[in-house]
């Protein structure tokens, strides 16, 4: 998470051909991470963990669409609040 939050905003994209291959690879970690936020069964702490590291590789990526997702994610009804106030930090920083 650290070596995350420490990343360029748009430092994973180059434009060459292995830039593309690692956003298809982010891309299906994006779907891993979704599938266990959504999933009910998934602790409490992992979801916590799949949020920050989402929200992480969508400054990253600087993609829109991974924080698009997670705000979708965050708006629907939930039982329980995830604090992303040190990761969002960084977004002002």
């Amino acid at each position: 998470m650290n070596t995350l939050k420490q990343t360029e905003p748009g430092s994973f994209h180059s434009g060459d051909q292995d830039s593309y291959i690692l956003d298809a690879q982010l891309n299906h970690a994006r779907v891993f991470l979704v599938d266990l936020i959504q999933d009910k069964a998934t602790e409490m702490k992992v979801v916590t963990l799949a949020c920050k590291v989402l929200l992480m590789l969508g400054l990253a990526r600087s993609n829109v669409e991974d924080f698009l997702i997670l705000s979708a994610l965050l708006s629907k009804p939930r039982t329980f609040t995830i604090d992303l106030r040190d990761e969002l930090k960084i977004l002002h920083d």
